[in-house]
């Protein structure tokens, strides 16, 4: 991962982890995360290279470590009120924001996608009205609008197509939207 927290989970984490792999199954069910639809999720918002499902589950123990550090700190000590406020702090940053911030990115690429869609059949529309046969429109089609998420999905059908033997209705169901 890119970030500073990514890089903190590889250095301390992921090596502990690593040599302890019973752990992620156990926190993950005492969490009731599953990190195959975390993974999932991961991937629908196109967040392969910034987050990982185990870094999602390691932030939220994280979290919950230090929301109930501060929180028996901040009950403890007198005047303690700012510890809670930063154990509740750890809470929401740890334990909330990650699957937040991915559910997020998901609305926000549907929502492009679906914006996107009118002007790429309008597209496709003339380009099949030229002569080209529909996958050939769509090909032409997505070249001409870029990196667009729509663009991006088809695409995708494109490359599955070639990898599953010319199967473009196979391709196509299994698209991403």
């Amino acid at each position: 991962s890119k970030t500073g927290y990514g890089k903190f989970h590889q250095s301390y984490i992921k090596p502990y982890l690593n040599s302890h792999p019973e752990l992620i199954d156990k926190l993950s069910k005492l969490l009731g995360l599953n990190l195959d639809v975390i993974a999932k999720q991961i991937k629908d918002a196109r967040m392969e290279n910034q987050i990982s499902a185990e870094e999602v589950l390691s932030m939220k123990v994280l979290g919950g470590i230090g929301f109930i550090f501060f929180l028996l700190l901040g009950v403890t000590i007198p005047g303690g009120s700012s510890l809670i406020f930063v154990g509740v702090l750890s809470y929401l940053i740890g334990g909330i924001a990650p699957q937040r911030t991915i559910q997020t990115k998901i609305k926000q690429r549907k929502e492009q996608i679906l914006d996107e869609l009118p002007d790429f059949l309008d597209l496709v529309k003339s380009v099949t009205e030229s002569g080209l046969v529909i996958q050939e429109a769509i090909n032409k089609v997505t070249a001409r609008m870029g990196d667009s998420p729509i663009a991006e999905e088809f695409k995708k059908v494109a490359v599955k197509t070639k990898s599953n033997g010319g199967h473009w209705r196979e391709a196509m169901e299994e698209m991403a939207f």
